[in-house]
C-alpha cells in the first residue's frame, strides 16, 4: 500500500512547516499593534502608509515568485545544491528597475504620496518622517523578498523561517525599547515604530546577505556572466507581470471594500473591517500557497503532471481541512479575542457576528490562495488571474456598491458578499486547476519557458 505523499515525502513536511510558520509570523503587524498602543493619528498613519507602499512590495513580491518558479526548475542536484544564480541576478536587476522610480518619488512628494490613500490623516513633519524611514525599510525588506524566492527554490526553508523571525523579534524589541526611551519617542513620536521596522529589515537583509555570502565560498555555483541576458529576464517577466497586474488591480479592489463599508455605515463598520482583515491576516494559506508553488513547480517541470495534480491536491486538503478546524476552534473564543484585540466596547459589539462568519469560513479563503498558486506552478498565471479579477469586478464590486445604495446596509451585506466572492473563485480555480491537470495532457507538456541561458558556467 502506497504511504501517502506527505509521509512519503519528508520535505514536504519540512517545507510545509517553515513556509506556514514563516508566513504566519510575516503576517503579524507588529507597527499597527504599537500605532494602536498610542493613539488614534499613530494608528491611521501606518494604515495609509501600509497601503500606499503595497504597490512597489507586491511588485518584489511577484518577482520573489519568479525567482522562486524559475530557479526550482533549473536545479541540477549532481553539479551543485544551489540553483543558477542567474535567475537570482536578473531578479534583483528587475526588481531595481521598478524600485528606484517609485521610492524616490515618493521620498520626494512624500505629502502628495499619501493624499492619494487619504485625506484625513495629518501631514506633519513626524507623518513625513515615518513615511520615509519606512520606505527605506521596504527596500530592505524588498532584497529579503528575492532571496527568499532564490533559496525557496532549494527548500531552504528554514532560513525564510529564521530571518522572518529575527526581523519580528528585533522590531518587537526595538519597539519596545524606543518607545519606552523618554528622548527617542519625545523627538520622534510614532516615527520610532518607523525607524524599528527600518533596522529590523535591514538586520533579516544582512543575515540573508552573510548565508549567500557563505553558501557561495562552499559550494559550486552556475555563475551568470554579470551581463543583462534578454531570455533570462523575458522569462522572469512573463511570469511575474501578469502576478504584478493582477496584484495591483486587487489591491485596489480591496481598498474598496474600506472605502464603501465607510460610505454605507461609517467609521466603526470601517474600524471593524480593518480589524476583521488584520485576523485574517493571522491564517497563513499563502504558507501552503507557497508549498504547492515550489512542489508542484518542480513536478511540472520534470513533466510528472500526475506528481504536480497529486501535490497540488494534498497540500489543498491539508491546508483548508487544518485552517477550517482552527477557525472552527476559535468561533468558540470569539467575544475572548476581540477583548484581547481592542477595549471599544461599540467596535466589539459590532464585530462580533461578522467575525465569528470569518472563523467558520476561513477554509475557503485558504482554499483560495492554495488553488491560485497550483495554477500559476503550472504556468496558468494568467488563468488564476483573469478569473479572480473578473469575480472581484464583476460580482464582488458591483454588489458592494449596490448595498451602499440600501437603506439599512449591514456588515452582514459585506460579508455575504465576500463569501459569495470565494464559492465562485474556488469553483472556477479547481475546474481549471483539473483540467490542466488531466493524466491525457502528460504527453503535450511543454516548457518552453524553461531558462537556457547560454551564458551560464559552472565553477568549483
Amino acid at each position: 500500500m502506497a504511504k501517502p505523499i506527505l509521509f512519503s515525502n519528508i520535505s514536504l513536511v519540512y517545507s510545509l512547516l517553515s513556509f506556514i510558520l514563516g508566513t504566519l509570523i510575516l503576517n503579524i503587524n507588529v507597527s499597527a499593534f504599537f500605532a494602536s498602543s498610542l493613539h488614534s493619528e499613530a494608528l491611521a498613519v501606518t494604515g495609509s502608509v501600509g497601503l500606499l507602499t503595497y504597490i512597489p512590495e507586491t511588485l518584489i513580491l511577484c518577482v520573489s515568485y519568479a525567482i522562486q518558479n524559475q530557479s526550482a526548475r533549473n536545479i541540477t542536484p549532481s553539479l551543485s545544491p544551489l540553483p543558477p544564480l542567474s535567475c537570482l541576478y536578473h531578479g534583483l536587476m528587475i526588481a531595481c528597475a521598478f524600485l528606484i522610480p517609485i521610492t524616490s518619488l515618493m521620498l520626494i512628494f512624500p505629502t502628495q504620496s499619501l493624499s492619494l490613500i487619504s485625506q484625513d490623516i495629518p501631514l506633519n513633519t513626524t507623518t513625513i518622517l515615518y513615511f520615509r524611514i519606512f520606505i527605506i525599510g521596504l527596500l530592505f525588506k524588498s532584497f529579503i523578498l528575492c532571496l527568499r524566492g532564490f533559496y525557496a527554490a532549494q527548500k531552504s526553508n528554514l532560513l525564510f523561517f529564521f530571518v522572518i523571525a529575527v526581523t519580528v523579534t528585533s522590531n518587537f524589541l526595538l519597539n519596545v525599547f524606543f518607545l519606552a526611551s523618554p528622548t527617542i519617542y519625545t523627538q520622534l513620536d510614532f516615527a520610532a515604530i518607523g525607524l524599528s521596522y527600518c533596522l529590523s529589515m535591514l538586520l533579516g537583509f544582512l543575515v540573508y546577505l552573510f548565508q549567500l555570502a557563505r553558501d557561495l565560498n562552499h559550494h559550486p555555483v552556475q555563475k551568470p556572466e554579470w551581463s543583462f541576458c534578454r531570455q533570462t529576464s523575458a522569462t522572469l517577466l512573463k511570469f511575474m507581470l501578469p502576478l504584478s497586474l493582477h496584484n495591483i488591480l486587487d489591491h485596489f479592489g480591496t481598498m474598496q471594500i474600506f472605502i464603501l463599508t465607510e460610505k454605507a455605515l461609517g467609521l466603526t463598520a470601517l474600524a471593524s473591517m480593518h480589524l476583521l482583515a488584520t485576523l485574517l491576516y493571522l491564517f497563513p494559506g499563502m504558507g501552503f500557497g507557497l508549498t504547492a508553488l515550489t512542489f508542484v513547480s518542480q513536478a511540472y517541470g520534470k513533466k510528472d503532471l500526475l506528481s504536480a495534480r497529486k501535490s497540488g491536491n494534498y497540500i489543498l486538503l491539508l491546508g483548508s481541512v487544518s485552517m477550517g478546524f482552527m477557525g472552527l476552534i476559535l468561533f468558540y473564543f470569539t467575544e475572548n479575542i476581540l477583548a484581547w484585540m481592542t477595549p471599544d466596547l461599540a467596535l466589539r459589539t459590532y464585530s462580533t457576528i461578522p467575525l465569528q462568519m470569518l472563523f467558520l469560513t476561513v477554509s475557503l479563503h485558504v482554499a483560495c490562495q492554495i488553488s491560485m498558486k497550483c495554477l500559476q506552478a503550472v504556468d496558468k498565471v494568467k488563468t488564476s488571474v483573469s478569473i479572480n479579477l473578473a469575480v472581484i469586478y464583476a460580482i464582488r464590486l458591483p454588489a458592494m456598491i449596490y448595498v451602499t445604495f440600501l437603506d439599512n446596509p449591514t456588515m452582514l451585506h459585506f460579508q455575504g458578499i465576500l463569501l459569495l466572492e470565494r464559492v465562485l473563485k474556488l469553483t472556477l480555480f479547481q475546474f481549471f486547476w483539473h483540467y490542466h491537470t488531466l493524466p491525457q495532457k502528460a504527453m503535450n507538456v511543454e516548457h518552453t519557458d524553461l531558462i537556457t541561458d547560454p551564458a551560464l558556467t559552472t565553477t568549483p
